[in-house]
């Protein structure tokens, strides 16, 4: 099994993260089975429990060919990818570190976001069960824009310039929000954050408190 923060994930969950996290680009059915060392009728029994999971989210698993891919919209796809980060919390009963790790994140990603979830923490009085929110939002971010495709509506259409101004004022918090995402893209450099990321993010913090 593969070196996972939390040793009791099942192949299920890690291989539905793959999916979300890479979506809409797909994984090669050659790939998985030669990862995960199973052959075409135990992915066919993994495909059935992902199919139904993907429904629940409002999402498509697109079986094509000698690929696989997960189709939806973005705030669906983090919101399974959230789903089950908070699964892989609950075993862990907040007594270790749930964020998945090697095949996915980097050690120091993960360690740069728990000390930037700490730093928000100590200005802003967030609760644990919302530090574990922000936490699992970052970690959700950061895997999509660097292994899949994000697509969001324009920020037009998501803030007017009340709304957005509204938000920079919470000047603390926005800058917080710009600091962290722009530390976390610089770990990879291979994409930055968009602006809107940044109004979301602090948007997110400020419904936690």
């Amino acid at each position: 099994m593969t070196n996972m923060a939390v040793d009791s994930i099942n192949r299920e969950n890690e291989l539905t993260l793959w999916l979300l996290i890479s979506s809409p680009r797909p994984v090669t059915t050659s790939w998985i089975l030669d990862y995960y060392d199973i052959d075409l009728n135990a992915l066919h029994q993994d495909l059935s429990v992902i199919g139904d999971f993907t429904k629940t989210f409002r999402l498509t698993l697109n079986p094509e060919f000698d690929q696989l891919s997960i189709f939806g919209h973005e705030n669906d796809i983090q919101q399974g990818i959230m789903f089950i980060l908070m699964d892989l919390y609950s075993q862990t009963n907040g007594q270790q570190d749930h964020l998945p790790q090697t095949p996915f994140a980097k050690q120091r990603v993960i360690a740069k976001i728990h000390d930037g979830v700490k730093n928000l923490a100590a200005f802003s009085d967030l609760n644990e069960s919302s530090q574990v929110d922000i936490t699992n939002y970052l970690w959700t971010l950061t895997m999509r824009y660097h292994y899949g495709t994000v697509k969001h509506a324009a920020f037009q259409q998501l803030f007017t310039d009340k709304q957005a101004n509204m938000i920079q004022e919470y000047d603390k918090l926005f800058n917080w929000s710009k600091g962290i995402l722009h530390d976390l893209s610089q770990l990879y450099k291979d994409f930055e954050f968009p602006e809107l990321e940044v109004y979301l993010l602090t948007l997110r913090v400020w419904l936690n408190k």
